[in-house]
């Protein structure tokens, strides 16, 4: 079947037929926790709920989709170590010795976990096995900003002390700019890096953190964590207001683009914003930039990861499709890190997905604009 997928260069899912042999349905663990040797560290986190403050101003048409998710409470963040565990393919799903795969991996999504290569394939080949301690940093997502920052990262939050010195980093192959960049400002040493490659490994001992949830799992102490480690300026442990008036542009992505742009620009223009282009600024320009940030506008994307770096009391203005749904990652984060957030609903061109083109209503981004710069 190998020969066949390199020969064609078409994946197996192609050959319906050949399906019952090459794929199989291994089954889950509701958490790495049954698969481990030993808990580590039980919960790294200092407090287990938070009760968010809500939007500072937000379109009547989403105002009260915020709400039910004000009030909410954490997983518990522990460290696992596991023996004999495999971890498969480019995202590096582990696998326990009895072939199941730990939920949390996919965010608790049974959904997400099963419609995964990783979960479905059969075989994997031969093992490479690794007798060296590892802590997993690989996961869904994580050549994406935003996945890379919100979801892998996190992991290491409260566990670096509890780990053996001579402990290896299992990361994405090929490691993108912005991951290696991140990872040299933890510091993690980039001599004790293994790559994930599509393949499979069998690890002696390998250290699990996991870090999961929906887009509403942002917990303060570890946002800012976060932020202090990517920081470069420390400022004597004071952070500084920023001036900058940020507008991020999508006009140049595949989707989720504004449909009037110019009037939206033209109004952003005059209240004093610069157009940034995140995707053509490396991890290095986009922290610095947003560290300077008085206000950031955008419309909903992997740009506004970039939040996480504002200094506390700068101003987010999103703008979102109607209805919200349960996007609510960027004022979570927004909230996390000490921010003022405001929410301008738009109307989505298409299916009604979030990833449809917005049409933004001027009158309402006017209001958004000029309550959060008076404040």
């Amino acid at each position: 079947m190998k020969l066949l997928e390199k020969t064609l260069r078409w994946p197996a899912d192609r050959f319906r037929v050949c399906q019952p042999l090459y794929y199989h349905d291994p089954g889950w663990v509701p958490s790495a926790q049954d698969l481990a040797a030993e808990v580590v560290v039980p919960n790294t986190l200092t407090s287990l709920s938070h009760a968010r403050r809500l939007p500072d101003w937000a379109s009547d048409s989403v105002a009260r989709e915020y709400e039910p998710n004000r009030q909410i409470r954490f997983n518990p963040k522990p460290l696992y170590r596991l023996e004999n565990v495999e971890v498969v393919g480019p995202s590096g799903f582990i696998k326990g010795p009895d072939g199941r795969f730990p939920l949390e991996q996919s965010w608790g999504s049974r959904e997400v976990l099963e419609t995964t290569l990783e979960y479905r394939k059969r075989r994997w080949g031969r093992p490479t096995v690794i007798t060296e301690p590892v802590f997993h940093l690989g996961g869904l997502f994580a050549g994406n900003y935003f996945h890379w920052l919100h979801d892998i990262l996190p992991r290491l939050f409260g566990v670096m002390a509890a780990l053996p010195q001579n402990v290896r980093w299992l990361v994405p192959s090929p490691l993108l700019g912005f991951q290696a960049a991140t990872l040299a400002r933890l510091p993690l040493d980039k001599e004790r890096f293994l790559p994930i490659t599509d393949g499979c490994y069998r690890f002696a001992t390998l250290y699990y953190s996991p870090y999961w949830g929906s887009g509403a799992f942002d917990v303060p102490e570890v946002t800012r964590w976060l932020a202090e480690k990517m920081s470069v300026a420390k400022n004597n442990g004071v952070p500084q207001p920023g001036q900058k008036k940020i507008y991020i542009s999508r006009q140049r992505s595949a989707r989720r683009k504004i449909v009037n742009q110019q009037e939206v620009e033209s109004l952003l223009f005059q209240a004093g914003f610069e157009e940034v282009f995140a995707e053509q600024l490396d991890f290095n320009g986009q922290q610095a930039l947003f560290s300077q940030a008085r206000m950031v506008c955008g419309v909903h994307g992997a740009g506004l990861s970039n939040l996480f770096f504002c200094p506390p009391g700068a101003g987010c203005i999103e703008l979102h499709g109607a209805p919200v749904r349960d996007a609510i990652q960027y004022w979570s984060i927004a909230e996390a890190a000490g921010l003022n957030y405001a929410v301008v609903a738009g109307r989505r061109q298409g299916s009604g997905h979030n990833d449809d083109d917005l049409v933004v209503d001027v009158a309402e981004l006017a209001k958004a604009v000029h309550f959060m710069l008076s404040r």
